[in-house]
């Protein structure tokens, strides 16, 4: 949100103390295309992102949200959270580009049935979590 894209002069010029990034063309047009590794619990999913006349690709009017495939235990991330996505831009490699623990899943296609599932997955990931070790105040409670 709040993101603009302009030319490093103006950004220099007139945003002097602003946090900025390198803008990565993703497409010959002015479409703009990410991937998302989306993980619900112990499943995970790669979709991707089409924003049509936009050069933020979830951002846009139009966005074409593709389910890609279900994710095979060869890509796996280590993240202390039930559910989450991070973003990807296609460049000479994928660069990931956003960290969302709070990602909506309606819309994307995922093969899950119902909340019901989405539930239980959460729930499975909670019960199989390690416990992390105690702080010490409670040690000695």
């Amino acid at each position: 949100m709040g993101k603009l894209q302009v030319p490093l002069e103006l950004a220099l010029d007139q945003y002097p103390d602003k946090y900025c990034s390198e803008f990565i063309q993703t497409t010959p047009s002015c479409n703009a295309v990410s991937y998302r590794y989306l993980q619900v619990g112990k499943k995970s999913f790669w979709l991707r992102y089409t924003g049509h006349d936009n050069w933020m690709s979830n951002h846009a009017e139009k966005v074409d949200v593709e389910y890609l495939c279900t994710n095979d235990d060869k890509f796996k991330f280590t993240v202390d959270s039930p559910v989450f996505a991070i973003d990807f831009i296609p460049g000479r490699v994928l660069y990931a580009v956003d960290f969302n623990t709070t990602p909506g899943l309606q819309g994307t296609g995922i093969p899950l049935k119902d909340s019901h599932e989405i539930y239980d997955l959460v729930e499975e990931w909670y019960r199989e979590r390690p416990l992390s070790a105690p702080h010490k105040e409670e040690v000695n409670a």
